[in-house]
């Protein structure tokens, strides 16, 4: 006799919520869209800092280079006019002047740096010392030009120790109202070598 299969239960089916397939969707779309921003915007940056040249605000000549360099005296300005600046050079040629029994220098010692230094040492000194940041030898820049301090003061008296209280304390007024910030790192020593570096140009042309 023969016996019918026994009838195979079919399987409860599950039930699904009527959203799950669009959430999941959203689940993978969602971290991609935020993804893919992400990455290109590090592509772009990449590719900037690799065309982009260096910052100018990091040259020695910039314009930001110049300000933080003056900005310790820059208020200077505001309280210092035309009578300020008179009596500071006043004072400076009154303290600098030979007393009468002083020994006058010749020619030669006066215009010759001290220890015979060349003038390639004095240039690697001044740049050394910043002092490129707003001078040149032959030209202006945010200062006068060497040549132009050498033949404005050829010959007076008192200059050279006048010039030297300027580069180790600061001045303004004489060159315009950029004032020239103290240089806490020059010694006087140095300071008077460049100096007379300085004034010897005017000789030497």
């Amino acid at each position: 006799m023969h016996t019918p299969p026994a009838s195979r239960s079919k399987p409860t089916p599950t039930h699904e919520l009527p959203f799950g397939a669009t959430l999941r969707k959203l689940l993978l779309i969602i971290p991609a869209s935020f993804a893919l921003p992400v990455i290109v915007l590090l592509l772009i940056a990449s590719y900037l800092s690799n065309t982009v040249g260096p910052n100018p605000d990091s040259s020695p000549m910039s314009t930001r280079a110049i300000a933080r360099r003056i900005a310790p005296v820059a208020q200077l300005v505001v309280a210092s006019g035309p009578r300020m600046a008179e009596k500071w050079n006043a004072a400076s040629l009154s303290a600098a002047a030979p007393t009468p029994n002083a020994q006058a220098k010749t020619p030669a010692t006066a215009h010759a740096p001290v220890g015979g230094t060349s003038a390639s040492a004095m240039l690697t000194l001044a740049r050394r010392k910043n002092c490129l940041t707003c001078h040149a030898a032959d030209h202006k820049v945010v200062g006068p030009a060497y040549e132009a301090v050498a033949e404005k003061y050829a010959g007076k008296p008192g200059a050279e120790q006048m010039l030297v209280n300027a580069v180790l304390h600061g001045h303004v007024g004489t060159w315009g109202p950029v004032p020239m910030p103290a240089n806490t790192d020059v010694t006087p020593t140095q300071a008077k070598d460049l100096v007379t570096w300085i004034l010897g140009l005017n000789k030497a042309r």
